[in-house]
């Protein structure tokens, strides 16, 4: 049996829409034939769905993928975290781990606990990696809200991803910000669709330098015995559930369908299009086949999905900064199903 002893780890975070799991597809379409990696994905809401989209995408085997919605990976117990995590380590035994928090969740918090005693002959903490959109650094959504001020402050490795749609503005107020930061990064870069280079992976982590003998910034080992990681589902019988969520001037809400009646694609397409979310993201079951959507800043794109495992049920998750009639977009959703 092969033992778990210093997987390389990496936290690949930022804010919302910045393109964390996009970077975590290019970095897996690099992995090593030789290697087994896992990823450990959060999400804000209560409905994940990156974990599927990621799956969706490997065609392969190779990667092991567990995810813990609801956003309970960045708070102070981090339980469900810590059970997802020695789930997917004692069930893949990786080569390498990565773990996308939320982008709206503190990485300050998922490293404290990656770095607790029990962890530090099982893990190899490398560098924190933080993604940016050039675009919003004059935006004081971003700026000012604290979770984005954490993710630079904890980053190794600093990225402006989407530099190809950003001006040259946009580009030199980047490179000022990471000149800025004290003590400085360990990398800075502008790169485009999240084309992260494997070998950043295995630059060091300056707060698993600091921490590496008990420092102050660990806590506890919590027992993980206890409660696993919640999942969401829908009940026998039911066509669809909502879940609601609100935290940090932001508020979720997600949506379970059953995948027995199909979304009709061009009724589905045009009224997510419509959404004024800060973020969306669905995989729906559609006349046209299971499609994943997702739209940021009122873009959106859809890509058809070959899933060698379909899921149960249809997701969507939307995010916006105000409140929202849920019930509303609710029924509009049911009205671009089909029979």
């Amino acid at each position: 049996m092969k033992i778990i002893r210093a997987v390389p780890t990496n936290i690949i975070t930022g804010f919302l829409g910045v393109g964390k799991t996009t970077a975590i597809l290019s970095l897996l379409k690099q992995r090593p034939v030789t290697e087994r990696w896992a990823v450990l994905v959060n999400e804000f809401g209560e409905v994940g769905l990156d974990g599927a989209l990621i799956a969706s995408e490997q065609s392969t085997g190779g990667v092991s993928i567990r995810e813990v919605a609801g956003g309970c990976m960045c708070c102070l117990a981090g339980v469900p975290m810590q059970v997802g995590l020695q789930r997917l380590l004692s069930e893949s035994k990786p080569d390498r781990l990565l773990i996308e928090p939320t982008g709206l969740g503190h990485p300050r918090e998922v490293l404290a606990v990656l770095l607790q005693a029990q962890y530090q002959s099982v893990l190899d903490v490398k560098a924190t990696i933080t993604l940016i959109d050039p675009r919003k650094l004059n935006d004081e959504r971003y700026t000012q809200h604290p979770v984005y001020k954490d993710q630079i402050d904890v980053a190794d490795v600093l990225l402006a991803n989407k530099s190809d749609l950003a001006d040259e503005v946009a580009l030199q107020r980047f490179y000022s910000l990471a000149e800025r930061q004290k003590p400085e990064k360990k990398l800075v870069k502008a790169i485009a669709g999240g084309a992260i280079e494997p070998a950043w992976l295995d630059l060091p982590s300056r707060l698993a330098l600091a921490t590496k003998h008990s420092g102050p910034e660990l806590r506890s080992m919590t027992d993980v015995t206890q409660e696993p990681p919640k999942e969401v589902s829908l009940p026998d019988g039911e066509d669809c559930i909502r879940y609601e969520k609100q935290a940090d001037g932001y508020s979720s809400c997600g949506w379970l369908f059953s995948s027995a009646k199909p979304f009709i694609f061009n009724a589905i397409y045009a009224l997510l299009s419509a959404v004024d979310a800060q973020r969306l993201k669905a995989l729906l079951y559609t006349t046209e086949g299971w499609v994943s959507f997702n739209a940021v800043d009122g873009v959106m794109t859809s890509q058809k999905q070959s899933l060698s495992s379909p899921p149960a049920d249809s997701r969507v998750e939307l995010i916006y900064a105000q409140a929202t009639d849920w019930s509303a977009l609710e029924q509009a959703l049911l009205q671009t199903r089909g029979v």
